[in-house]
């Protein structure tokens, strides 16, 4: 409902004519629950498989390390998206199949190109905020994918409506209401997980 591209894009002294929301920027921690939906809707994870939060997976990835340094030892795939753990992401990412999260990304809505590595599934390949909002459409929505729409409508100043897009499109399934949901069930425990 709200598009703030500038803090205020008429002051050049903070290069205000820059427009945050369509800009290239890595997408962090937030691109991670596209690596785990990809597995569980090939098969290859279940919110229960047990991941790799060692040193030794770590090392084995090229040295990939967590925002604490720390090691969490084997823990279940919700643990690591909930825990936002970079090592367990990583080999999610090759246990789903990198080409796969990819795919399953562009068919979510991301634009940009995406790395073929694992250092995509935390966040390493830059995509725009409406991108990744787009790709969050579809968790929300049972699984449909819904491109938003920046003008709702536009009425002349005789009442005459010229364009009315109030009313939402059709989307893209790219998932089924249960596998949607599978994500957006662990991502609702976030809070009394940081608890």
């Amino acid at each position: 409902l709200a598009y703030v591209g500038s803090a205020n894009f008429s002051d050049d002294s903070i290069a205000g004519q820059y427009d945050i929301v369509r800009a290239d920027r890595q997408p962090g921690s937030s691109f991670k629950p596209l690596v785990y939906e990809t597995g569980f809707k090939n098969g290859t994870l279940t919110p229960d498989t047990i991941l790799q939060d060692t040193r030794a997976e770590s090392q084995r990835l090229g040295g990939v390390q967590d925002f604490d340094r720390e090691y969490e030892g084997p823990i279940s795939a919700t643990q690591a998206l909930l825990g936002s753990r970079n090592i367990a992401t990583e080999e999610a990412m090759e246990i789903a199949g990198i080409p796969n999260v990819i795919d399953f990304a562009t068919s979510a809505g991301i634009t940009t190109p995406i790395a073929p590595n694992a250092s995509s599934a935390i966040g390493t390949s830059a995509t725009s905020m409406l991108d990744l909002a787009t790709a969050y459409t579809a968790f929300a929505n049972g699984g449909t994918r819904v491109t938003p729409r920046a003008i709702l409508k536009v009425v002349d100043g005789d009442g005459n409506v010229l364009i009315d897009n109030s009313q939402p499109a059709g989307g893209t399934r790219i998932m089924t209401p249960a596998q949607a949901w599978s994500i957006t069930n662990i991502l609702r425990r976030y809070p009394a997980f940081w608890n």
